[in-house]
């Protein structure tokens, strides 16, 4: 059986509520996530966007 992973629609949401300000570490425990998968998703969505995003 393969890793099921998450749906684009959920990782969107994710990082909407990181721009308000919220770290990464709060989100990925408030919703039982791991920090690295929302670090790796900024990434992806930077490089989707022609740039590059840094993890803070």
């Amino acid at each position: 059986m393969g890793r099921r992973g998450y749906p684009p629609e959920f990782k969107r949401k994710v990082l909407d509520l990181i721009e308000p300000g919220r770290s990464v570490t709060d989100v990925a425990r408030d919703l039982g996530i791991s920090g690295q998968s929302i670090y790796t998703w900024q990434r992806d969505a930077g490089d989707a966007l022609g740039q590059f995003r840094s993890p803070e």
